[in-house]
Order: structure tokens, then C-alpha cells, then sequence
């Protein structure tokens, strides 16, 4: 055998066990709750992709889902919310400043409410988990449309406020099916 053939055979069993190991690939009844989420994003791959690298096992329900969405969207609130407080020490743009304080009071209302939609996510209050959810598309619009208004320069934040209302409204969506169930 030659040695290209056997770190070939090597490379293919190694991917057989992380396929089998990693969780990250849903099942079928998951990847159709999955679907049925993403479907209606502005995003489907984003959607799709962030839940499926978050799994913790191939088989999940909406609880779970909702878990990640929480868990994702205060990851990332509170890395934009520590971008924009270094993009604030760092610029010296009066008008990029003043749309600057206006991320910083948006992304503070999104933390507080999802800090809260998660204590009532824990308790199992999903009608409360849902009303502070909906408060943050709103907060966090505002951060965007700051960015609207000339002279300032293009938005340093619009990827990342692109990433967060997409999972801003993944919660949301998972958040209604758990209280359909």
C-alpha cells in the first residue's frame, strides 16, 4: 500500500468518527423544526447553520432551540456591545460618536431583555420569556437606522446587526412554538 493511499484510508476514518461523534448534523425530526424556523428568516443558511453548530445532541426538541437562540443572541449582544464601546474610545467622528451612543443604549436594552427572557425561559414562563423578547427587534432597529443619517461613514456594525436581528428573531419564532406546544 502506498503511503498516499494509507493517509487517505487514515483521513476517511477519521471523518466516519467525527461524523458519528459530532452532534453538530441534526436528525431528521430536528433538522425539520430547524427548517421550519429558518424558513422564516431573512437567512436560512445563517439560521441553519447557527443552530446546527450549537446542538448538543442530533435530537432536540424546541426547548433546546429556544436555549440556543437565548444563549446566541447574548453571546453576540454582548460582543457588539463591546465593539461599540471600543469603536467609541477609538473615534473622534462627532456623528459616528452620537450613532455610536445610540448602538450602545440599543444593545443595552437587547441584553437587559434577553437577561430577563432567560430567567423567565429557566422558570419555564414562556409568555414572559416572549414579551421582553419583543421588545429588542425594535431596540435593536434603532442601532441600525442611526446609520441612515449622513454625514456618517459607512456602518462598522452592520454585519453584526445583521447577525443579531436574525437571531433576535430566531427566539422569537422558537420562542411562540413553545407556546404552542
Amino acid at each position: 500500500m502506498s503511503l498516499a493511499h494509507c493517509y487517505f484510508s487514515v483521513s476517511v476514518a477519521l471523518l466516519v468518527i467525527f461524523l458519528l461523534i459530532n452532534p453538530a448534523f441534526s436528525d431528521k425530526k430536528t433538522q425539520e423544526m430547524i427548517d421550519k424556523v429558518c424558513r422564516q428568516m431573512e437567512e436560512y443558511g445563517f439560521c441553519n447553520q447557527t443552530f446546527n453548530e450549537n446542538l448538543k445532541t442530533k435530537s432536540t426538541n424546541y426547548v433546546d432551540l429556544t436555549q440556543i437562540t437565548i444563549d446566541q443572541v447574548t453571546r453576540n449582544a454582548t460582543n457588539t456591545y463591546e465593539f461599540v464601546l471600543q469603536l467609541l474610545q477609538n473615534t473622534s467622528i462627532e456623528a459616528l460618536k452620537n450613532a455610536l451612543r445610540v448602538c450602545e443604549s440599543s444593545y443595552q436594552v437587547v441584553l437587559g431583555a434577553f437577561q430577563d427572557a432567560l430567567r423567565s425561559f429557566n422558570q419555564q414562563d414562556y409568555d414572559s420569556m416572549i414579551k421582553y423578547e419583543r421588545v429588542t427587534p425594535k431596540a435593536q432597529g434603532g442601532c441600525d437606522a442611526c446609520f441612515n443619517t449622513p454625514p456618517i461613514p459607512a456602518n462598522p456594525l452592520a454585519d453584526r446587526n445583521r447577525q443579531i436581528r436574525i437571531l433576535i428573531a430566531m427566539a422569537i419564532v422558537t420562542g411562540h412554538e413553545l407556546v404552542t406546544l
